[in-house]
């Protein structure tokens, strides 16, 4: 995933955990929301990624998920929430997708 902070202080890039809801998902009864994507990325990735977020500022952040080197196989995400879990060495994004 890649990440331009809304405060210019250069283009990050991380390997993340993404999850999004899928057919198999509803099929197999597991929760199932249609909107709710999530990447979760380790302490150390995306420096001040959380700040910024909590910060609400008037520009939202986006994050870019890479599927492969094809620009055609790569989707861009708003992020609307960051909280830490397993004991705050990993950080879970909400995110939102953007339609074009």
């Amino acid at each position: 995933a890649v990440w331009i902070p809304s405060d210019n202080s250069g283009q990050q890039s991380a390997t993340v955990l993404y999850k999004d809801p899928t057919e198999t998902s509803k099929i197999l009864q597991l929760e199932y929301h249609p909107n709710n994507y999530s990447l979760e990325y380790k302490l150390g990735d995306f420096n001040g990624l959380k700040e910024l977020v909590d910060q609400n500022l008037d520009e939202p952040e986006e994050v870019t998920i890479k599927f492969s080197e094809s620009p055609l196989q790569q989707t861009s995400y708003y992020v609307r929430e960051v909280h830490t879990i397993i004991d705050g060495r990993v950080f879970l994004a909400t995110l939102e997708k953007i339609i074009t």
